[in-house]
Order: structure tokens, then sequence, then C-alpha cells
């Protein structure tokens, strides 16, 4: 196609512009979409939009990472749900001030100079006040040239941290995330799922449309994340879980049936009395010598490779780990004086830790409790050294059961 000079106007008459003429004009670059409105009622110009997973689009919000990523704003005066709607992603949007006061709360229009913020509060609408709130993103969506005129930003968004202190999980597949949480007070925290739903409960229960990876904030406030009590996550696919220091009143935790958790952090400011972590991924795990309370540890069928019960726990009763296939070394103290289950079979454990469990146990003190130690390769009583020979059969005097 061959180049076409441009049309000007010379003297009131239409002519091609001379090759020795500058073109002084303003050119702006408008870029649109046409995409159906899948909000489930009416949208209007100005209004924000992001898309959806069905390539559709709805009112974007700043208060969720699944909703907060917008594409532009509706130029069509108004669309019903499921029609067409024109969205415009570059250049400037225009509008009459009526129509921006009804989607940025103006009044008179837009203030020409201000930056217009994605509102975390209410789903498709801009604002001049940036949010501020726990969680919330900061996104700009575009700077006012006049009172009618917004030009596009689609600047970088910003997570706000916590004002509060949180808890971080996160959860994969499209199954009921249902943690129980325990505590006295009443703390009801406020629970942000991931996919734009949130709860303030003490226990919530959820049921994500689909597969994925969701990132599930937990908010505590400050004064209340100390009176804590129990905390239950138990069989929904965890992979990640942030403790906190400052969960001073923590007596109970359970994480049970999480296969995809591998690491948890410890904190020795918890008053733990009850440590369940059965049936995860864990690889290593530290037991704090400030439980001394603690009356119950079970970490059976974890990965951990080792492990070390520090001394002073001397008010626990009960430690399961059998099943840890991995495990060949485990240090155990010699003052647990009110154990009454100490379950380590079907381990990878040598006749030496073996041994040594025999050894602390019978010098511990305690009577009528039981071990089992049997499919271990240093289960065989053939294998016991002089001095854990003595000790299991000290403890067999003392009333205990011994599995090998």
């Amino acid at each position: 196609m061959a180049l076409k000079k441009p049309l000007v106007v010379i003297n009131g008459q239409v002519a091609q512009i001379s090759s020795s003429d500058i073109l002084d004009a303003q050119i702006q670059e408008v870029e649109s979409v046409s995409l159906e409105n899948e909000q489930g009622s009416t949208i209007v110009i100005g209004n924000i939009v992001y898309p959806s997973s069905t390539g559709k689009v709805k009112l974007a919000k700043a208060n969720d990472q699944s909703t907060k990523n917008y594409i532009g704003l509706v130029t069509d005066t108004s669309v019903a749900d499921a029609a067409q709607a024109a969205i415009q992603t570059e250049g400037v949007v225009e509008a009459t001030t009526t129509q921006w006061d009804a989607v940025a709360g103006t009044t008179g229009g837009l203030t020409s100079g201000s930056v217009y913020y994605l509102s975390a509060s209410d789903a498709g609408e801009i604002t001049e006040a940036a949010p501020e709130g726990s969680f919330e993103y900061v996104s700009q969506a575009g700077i006012a040239i006049s009172s009618t005129e917004l030009q596009l930003l689609h600047q970088q968004d910003v997570r706000l941290a916590s004002l509060g202190e949180v808890s971080l999980l996160r959860t994969t597949g499209a199954s009921t995330f249902d943690p129980t949480i325990i505590r006295d007070g009443g703390i009801s925290p406020t629970w942000y799922m991931g996919d734009g739903n949130s709860y303030t409960a003490d226990s919530v229960s959820h049921d994500y449309a689909s597969a994925g990876d969701y990132e599930v904030s937990w908010l505590l406030s400050p004064t209340t994340k100390s009176t804590l009590t129990d905390i239950w996550v138990q069989n929904d696919n965890l992979t990640e879980f942030t403790s906190d220091a400052g969960w001073t009143s923590l007596t109970s935790i359970r994480l049970n049936d999480n296969a995809g958790l591998t690491s948890f952090v410890t904190h020795s400011t918890w008053p733990i009395e009850d440590f369940r972590l059965y049936e995860t991924g864990i690889t290593s795990i530290t037991l704090q010598p400030n439980w001394t309370g603690i009356t119950n540890c079970d970490l059976h069928n974890t990965n951990i490779s080792d492990l070390a019960i520090p001394g002073g726990w001397t008010s626990l009763e009960k430690l399961y780990l059998s099943r840890c296939y991995n495990l060949t070394t485990i240090t155990v103290p010699n003052d647990l004086n009110s154990i009454v289950t100490f379950s380590v079979f079907d381990c990878d454990l040598g006749a030496t830790p073996i041994d040594n469990v025999l050894i602390a146990l019978d010098s511990g003190g305690s009577t009528n409790g039981s071990s089992k130690y049997q499919d271990n390769p240093g289960s065989a009583d053939g294998s016991r050294s002089g001095a854990a020979a003595t000790a299991k059969s000290n403890l067999v005097s003392k009333g205990w059961v011994i599995t090998n």
C-alpha cells in the first residue's frame, strides 16, 4: 500500500500537506478490548475491571491478590451482565464529571493532578486515598489531567504489611480448607483465604472452586496474639505455616496430616503441653528446652533423620516417633521421670541409639510404662550392649512392657 500524505485545511480548503510543511498535532494512543461482563450486575463507565479465569471481566478490588490485577476501565456508559464491555487499557479515559463522581467518590469530577488508586473497599471504583489496611494493595489506576480525563498509569502494586500479627499458611488443591482454631478469650481472627474470600471467626471452613496454590493470611492483633492457646490445622494440604514467638500462651499445636509441610519453626516462648506434627513432611524440628510443661510429643510418620529430646522435660508422658523411616539418630536425656510411652518402632535406628534409649529410660526411674522399638536395624536383643541389656531388665522389673 502506498503511503498517503495527511489532509489539512489551507485557506478554508482541504488539501494534502506539502512535503516542506511540518504537521503540528497531538497524537494519543488509545488501546481497548471488548470482553464479556461477568460481574452478575451492570457495570458502568469508569469502573475498573480485572480478567476472570473464564476470560471475562469482573470489578477489581485492592483487598485480595485474585481481584487486584486490573486491565483497564469501562468506557461504555452502561453494560448489562453477560453483555460485551469496551475496556480501555491505555491512554486517557474521558467521562463526565457526574460519571466520575459515581465511580471515584468525588464531587464535581476528578481533581486535576491527583493520583487515583484502585479501591480496597468498593469493587470497581477508584479513590484519591491510597489503601491503608492490612493485606491491601496500593495500585495506581491513573492521574487526573482534568475534571473529566484520567490518564491510565498501571503502576506496580505493593502489598501492605500487617497492622497486627499474621500467620501465613499455604494450601493446595480444591478440597475443603477446614482448620479448627480453639483459644481462650474468643479471639476471632480475620482469615484471608487467597481467593477473594475472608472470614472473621475462631474456626473457618472454606471450599476452593478450583485446584491451586492459595496463600491464606491469618490476622491477629498484637494484643490478642498473646492469648492464643490452641492451634489445630489438620488434613488441609498445608505446604507452609508461619509461626510467631508472640504466641506466649500457646499450649497445644497440631498440624497433623499435612504431607506437604516440610518445615516448621518452633519458639522457646511457647508454654507447650501438647505438640503434634505427625504424618507431615517435616524433615527437621527443634524441640525447645523451655517446654518444661510438655506432656505429649507426637512426630510419628515424619521425615526427620535425627532428633534431640531436651533435658528438663520431666513432665513428658508420651513420645511417638514410630514410622519415621529416615530416623537414624536420637538423643534422650536421663531425666524423663514421667514417661510412660516411648514409641520408636519401624524407624532406621541402629543398635547404639536403641541402647541409649533403654539406658536413659532406666535412669529416668519411671515405672509401668511401655516402649516399642521393633522393626529397626538395631532392634534384636542380640544387638544390645551389656549396659543396655541391664537397663532393659531393670525396666521390665519396674513394670515396663517392652516390644522389640
